[in-house]
């Protein structure tokens, strides 16, 4: 057993030693067709830069990450241990929110994904949000908006890293995005809610109108 065990090991690492992909499922995703977001455009929030002040386009944003080509897949998204240095109360009860409210327009999900983007790329800029409903980021895509609000569960201030609300944000597209049309999966319900990955005090919504959830 011992020999077999060891045998087993060495494939393993001889096949690292080769090169081989550890895992080949980014490797397999296809390149992001930039003409499906043609036109999108993208809006920080309140004390956020721009990305003109990052020195970013839409295009570049999209090519240059994941996030784009693995929303084709719909892979859903797993805790990880990234570190955080804000409050990770209540993460326990981290779970996804999608609403629908038949007078709200439908949010396209590609305007949602173009701010995830955005926040994605501030890393570790503070995000944060009082009790009030705080903009983080709009976006607007054929005459459709997506709008990414924080709201703050506790009587202060909540504060996680950008890319910690926007890996939320990515979760509520995962969770929340349906079929509306033959061949179409760009729209979220009605949108959604989740609390921060980096801060379960911190509630993210994402509607097409600036609105949060509580």
């Amino acid at each position: 057993m011992l020999l077999h065990t060891t045998l087993i090991a060495l494939a393993a690492l001889a096949k690292l030693s080769l090169g081989a992909p550890v895992d080949d499922a980014v490797d397999t995703l296809e390149p992001f067709d930039l003409a499906q977001v043609e036109g999108l455009q993208i809006h920080p929030g309140p004390g956020l830069p721009s990305l003109e002040d990052l020195g970013l386009t839409v295009a570049q944003l999209f090519n240059n990450s994941l996030s784009a080509r693995r929303m084709l897949k719909r892979e859903r998204l797993t805790a990880t241990a990234d570190a955080s240095p804000f409050a990770p109360a209540h993460v326990d009860k981290r779970a996804t929110v999608c609403r629908e409210f038949s007078t709200a327009k439908k949010v396209r999900a590609w305007a949602a994904l173009g701010c995830q983007l955005y926040l994605e790329s501030l890393g570790n800029t503070a995000c944060s949000a009082t009790t009030g409903c705080v903009q983080m980021c709009w976006a607007e895509y054929e005459g459709d908006s997506a709008i990414i609000s924080g709201h703050s569960y506790t009587n202060g201030l909540s504060t996680s890293y950008c890319r910690h609300v926007a890996r939320t944000v990515e979760q509520i597209i995962r969770d929340c995005t349906t079929q509306h049309g033959p061949g179409e999966r760009n729209f979220l319900n009605d949108g959604g809610s989740e609390r921060a990955w980096g801060n379960g005090n911190l509630g993210i919504s994402v509607h097409s109108i600036p609105f949060c959830w509580i």
